[in-house]
């Protein structure tokens, strides 16, 4: 390709090559691309970006005639009970271990660490 420029000191017009791209993938002007190509090059990015979850697992309890008891219901339980015996909400809580004894149909449970966050539910 050849480009003409213009000298200023002789008012001549002077003819000078451009340098040739190296050679590789040649690349489409934005004008180009249609709205079909926009929305998959989109979707490719979000799809790669995108991790899968981790399922959390569903754990049951069944004692002996009793209905099966899921973990969740449990830790709902013991959150519900210690709000409402402490006056605090929910969101007061920091760590919380419930140990679950299946012969006494009964829960116990720590909260924030502290001997003051201990207590007793029924299954």
């Amino acid at each position: 390709m050849t480009e003409k420029k213009t000298d200023i000191t002789e008012n001549t017009v002077v003819e000078t090559e451009k340098k040739a791209k190296k050679p590789g993938r040649p690349r489409k002007a934005a004008a180009e691309k249609t709205a079909a190509e926009k929305k998959t090059t989109t979707r490719r990015k979000t799809a790669a970006k995108t991790e899968p979850k981790m399922m959390h697992p569903e754990i049951f309890l069944q004692l002996n005639d009793r209905d099966d008891i899921q973990t969740r219901d449990i830790v709902a339980a013991v959150k519900k009970d210690w709000c409402e015996k402490n006056g605090r909400e929910e969101k007061d809580i920091e760590s919380l271990q419930v140990y679950v004894k299946p012969f006494e149909y009964a829960a116990y449970y720590v909260i924030n660490g502290d001997v003051d966050g201990t207590g007793r539910i029924a299954l």
